[in-house]
């Protein structure tokens, strides 16, 4: 059995949130609906009645179906008047699936760790030791709450690169899917694509890995990213089918980007539409030497 541990709500404290993918970050499920009725249409902006699961501008109406009005644009539509739902339950459960890059199968000799957002380092974890069982963690945290996973390798010489994971909100039922799976990189793995693309790693400093998704929560092509933290030394990069391309401007369909070299410390990143320019979202997370920070940028509430 994976044990549940239940964090008290003292210990938890604002931060910033996601999990990778592949080469990055989160699992999409493109088959999802958009709707079940009217408010949840409302609730992200998308339209005032649900037709068929999707979501649609009923002229005010707010039905829970019917009306003929013209779909809301569901890939842009929300952008401005996001909501992220309140839980319902006072505790929710973080599940996540690790693999390995080549063989996709679990990884053997992890060590993960749950900490608060503001606890930088770790030096106090909320869960010092979440079991592995199968490659898969499952965890209890209060709702509306956010932490990070840490995540090393006990072997020697360690079979993974060392990463954190954030989540794009809130703890909540929707915060992960039920079997999430997270992609680890062998530290060999890693050096390869850096130096497949051209680069050079700086083991002094860290790298950021994110995916943006739309209003569909479906990977968003046509994106540009950008941080205040990032400096000279700094590279912006975007994938290119599952590999870093030094000339891409913006994302793929994938959604997948990053920035390699970033200094060491508490940094924030923003996606914006590029032919727009347009605001999607931003995320928070701290950068470690040699480590990879993953986040997720998705649709964000505007306060």
């Amino acid at each position: 059995m994976l044990r549940r541990l239940v964090i008290a709500p003292a210990l938890l404290v604002a931060g910033a949130a996601v999990l990778v993918q592949g080469c990055s970050v989160f699992v999409i499920d493109t088959e999802q609906q958009q709707c079940v009725a009217a408010s949840d249409c409302v609730s992200l902006g998308l339209g005032d009645a649900c037709v068929d699961g999707v979501c649609v501008d009923g002229g005010g109406e707010g039905g829970e179906g019917g009306g003929g009005g013209a779909p809301a644009d569901p890939k842009w539509g929300c952008l401005g008047s996001v909501e992220w739902p309140p839980a319902t339950q006072p505790t929710s459960v973080l599940r996540v699936r690790f693999r390995s890059a080549v063989s996709m199968t679990p990884p053997a000799n992890l060590a993960v760790r749950y900490c608060a957002s503001l606890d930088v380092d770790c030096a106090t974890p909320i869960a010092a030791d979440v079991p592995v069982v199968d490659g898969r963690i499952e965890l209890e945290v209060e709702s509306g709450t956010r932490g990070y996973f840490e995540v090393t390798s006990t072997a020697d010489p360690p079979t993974i690169r060392p990463a954190v994971l954030y989540f794009p909100r809130p703890a909540s039922e929707s915060s992960t899917p039920e079997d999430l799976p997270v992609t680890l990189v062998s530290p060999n793995e890693y050096l390869a694509i850096v130096n497949s693309a051209g680069f050079v790693d700086d083991p002094t400093r860290g790298t950021l890995l994110t995916v943006t998704t739309d209003c569909t929560a479906a990977p968003a092509a046509g994106v540009e990213l950008s941080s205040p933290s990032q400096d000279e030394d700094s590279t912006p990069f975007y994938f290119v089918g599952l590999v870093p391309d030094p000339d891409a401007t913006q994302t793929d369909v994938n959604g997948f980007g990053g920035i390699f070299n970033m200094p060491v410390g508490a940094g924030t990143v923003e996606a914006r539409i590029a032919a727009d320019d347009r605001l999607i979202g931003f995320a928070s997370f701290q950068i470690r030497a040699g480590w990879l920070s993953n986040v997720a940028i998705e649709p964000t509430p505007i306060e």
